[in-house]
């Protein structure tokens, strides 16, 4: 299927909730490069440290992916682009943070795009364009889309988490149990709180259940698929 057909079959709800969260996204996200660091520090911490391994963020108070996750996606590349052309930290540097930014910016899409799926499956298609529309322009959300906190980043985690925990109610197939317990992972090494989503898997998987009877419901809290779900992301 070539992308012209691809694209006549997205919704154009959703189409159309991606332009405007996109634009609400990029306006202003130059802000701070002066005015306030302070927002972006998450993503830019030190990873390398003398008289320390590499990759050690010293603190974990936060946990460390998403410094990660910028750090080779945009650290890194531009860092390497800086040094093969000889350009100053001064010509890198802007160029570095917008991109940072604009990863946040994309992992906000894609939560976009995850709230219209899970929505559509459980309650329909009008609901889930009125929820998309209200996700992608919410205040809240775009704020957090400027900068390199670790708020947006979770949540997609959190959603694509939940979003394979939605195919182990409606499939049940063992691919959805491994990717919703990794993502889950992904989540609390973002934010601590990301762990909560786990619990998804737990309750997707007893909704799954054909059978009330004690012996079913015994037998599933040892079926191996959810013990390969709640703990492959560890």
């Amino acid at each position: 299927m070539n992308s012209a057909k691809m694209l006549k079959k997205l919704d154009k709800v959703l189409l159309f909730a991606l332009f405007l969260g996109l634009v609400f996204c990029i306006y202003g996200i130059n802000w701070g490069w002066v005015e306030e660091w302070n927002p972006d520090q998450m993503g830019f911490k030190e990873l390398f440290q003398a008289g320390k391994l590499p990759f050690n963020p010293e603190s974990f108070q936060k946990p460390p992916f998403h410094t990660y996750f910028v750090y080779f996606l945009s650290v890194l590349p531009f860092e390497l682009i800086g040094n093969t052309l000889h350009l100053s930290a001064d010509d890198i540097n802007p160029a570095k943070l917008l991109w940072s930014r604009m990863l946040t910016v994309f992992l906000f899409l894609g939560s976009i795009i995850l709230v219209y799926q899970i929505c559509k499956r459980f309650f329909g298609v009008f609901p889930a364009r009125l929820v998309t529309i209200i996700f992608a322009t919410s205040a809240g959300f775009i704020s957090f889309s400027h900068f390199l906190t670790t708020e947006i980043p979770v949540m997609f985690w959190m959603l694509l988490s939940f979003y394979f925990a939605q195919n182990i109610l409606l499939s049940g197939k063992l691919s959805d149990y491994v990717i919703a317990g990794f993502c889950t992972g992904i989540a609390t090494a973002t934010k601590y709180n990301g762990l909560a989503i786990g619990m998804g898997i737990v309750v997707a998987h007893v909704l799954s259940l054909t059978s009330r009877s004690w012996r079913q419901w015994k037998k599933s809290l040892f079926d191996k698929k959810l013990i390969i779900g709640s703990f492959d992301g560890h």
